[in-house]
């Protein structure tokens, strides 16, 4: 199937292996009785979740959470070395926060966008359609 795709072919594949979906498709389409969502995978986590980041400092993160707050972010949390977050706009906003922890006097290991199993994000489509709130991070 990877070899189709790269290849430029459109394959449509019907899998309840989140894992799977994950690694071969451009997108996904989630079904309870009818299409919940169809999105690319990073797509469908935003939706659901936001866009959130997660920053791997030296030492405790949880010094840096006023920080991160003043730099713009929302639900910030921290544990152990990782401080995580959401942002409204990730593309712009992540640079803000890693300079205003920088000048904190935080020593940056890494950078990442935080991304949820797409399990999670079925579970939460699924709860949606059921009338349930989505869980959140």
């Amino acid at each position: 199937m990877l070899e189709l795709r790269t290849r430029g072919h459109s394959v449509i594949l019907s899998t309840h292996n989140l894992d799977e979906a994950e690694r071969l498709a451009d997108r996904v389409g989630v079904l309870r009785g009818r299409f919940l969502a169809i999105a690319s995978p990073t797509d469908l986590r935003r939706r659901i979740f936001g866009a959130r980041v997660r920053v791997r400092v030296h030492g405790d993160a949880r010094r840096f959470v006023q920080t991160v707050t003043g730099a713009g972010a929302k639900d910030v949390s921290a544990d152990g070395s990782d401080v995580t977050f959401s942002l409204d706009a990730i593309e712009s906003g992540t640079p803000a926060v890693v300079r205003a922890l920088v000048q904190a006097g935080a020593d940056v290991v890494s950078v990442a966008p935080e991304d949820r199993p797409l399990e999670d994000v079925y579970f939460a489509l699924v709860g949606q359609s059921a009338g349930e709130e989505p869980s959140q991070p």
